[in-house]
């Protein structure tokens, strides 16, 4: 009994913290493009290693959904990738770095399955 009452302590414990980290991560895409951007300024590895995984993880949850083509994310290098983002949202600094992601992912060509 001791066993099982630990197991489903540990499971219970995991549980809360994936929830909490994922809750974190998908919150990165309603920042504006002006927290990202003035983040980039100091911090440039801080601020890839915070936004894009975000970005890579919703194409592919939207190339997931697709039943007909997909997004190609070999179209681009990661490098080219962060670069369009950076542009993005030095031009558009109001916007939500969702909107920069949104505007990768329909400038890459799609591919079926």
């Amino acid at each position: 009994m001791r066993g099982l009452l630990a197991a489903c302590f540990a499971v219970a414990l995991c549980g809360i913290a994936c929830a909490e980290e994922h809750s974190t991560t998908k919150e990165t895409g309603v920042y504006s493009c002006e927290k990202y951007a003035a983040l980039f300024q100091i911090r440039p590895d801080e601020a890839d290693a915070t936004y894009f995984p975000w970005a890579m993880a919703y194409i592919r949850d939207v190339n997931s959904k697709s039943a007909g083509a997909v997004f190609d994310l070999n179209a681009m290098s990661t490098a080219e990738m962060k670069r369009y983002l950076r542009v993005y949202c030095n031009a558009y600094r109001s916007a939500d770095y969702s909107d920069a992601v949104e505007a990768l992912m329909k400038s890459l060509p799609r591919v079926k399955r």
